[in-house]
């Protein structure tokens, strides 16, 4: 899709969207005033609305933009367990999420040593790595 296929209704929104982003950045595009974080998520707002309405010109609807550094969640497969992660964008492109230290990706017969006796275990997990697991009565 392109500019000349696009409807009427797209053409307007997407001009709608440029005219609230630009209203909303000339504020900090004329000073060397820093927003302040509320006043960034306000413009960030509508950088996504912008981007989201070039998307369906450009055929690519359903993408996103991600800052780097920006906190992100990442979850296993069925969408649970959430742990926040920190976004890596090089180049304009997401190339990964870094986890914290203390969490770690462990698959499925991963085998680590394991310490102490009973029916409880717990992780071991060093820079994230889980490096292994203590077992304990409770």
């Amino acid at each position: 899709m392109s500019l000349l296929t696009v409807t009427a209704a797209q053409r307007q929104t997407l001009r709608d969207k440029a005219s609230t982003l630009a209203s909303l950045s000339q504020t900090y595009a004329e000073s060397a005033r820093t927003p302040t974080a509320a006043e960034a998520a306000i413009v960030q707002t509508a950088i996504d609305a912008m981007s989201a309405a070039i998307a369906v010109i450009n055929g690519t609807s359903g993408a996103a933009s991600v800052a780097n550094g920006a906190t992100v969640a990442v979850r296993n497969s069925a969408g649970a367990d959430s742990h926040n992660g920190t976004a890596v964008v090089a180049s304009g492109s997401l190339t990964g999420v870094n986890l914290a230290a203390t969490v770690a990706l462990v698959d499925n017969g991963d085998k680590v040593a394991a310490t102490g006796t009973g029916a409880f275990a717990t992780a071991v997990i060093a820079n994230g790595v889980l490096t292994g697991v203590t077992l304990s009565a409770s």
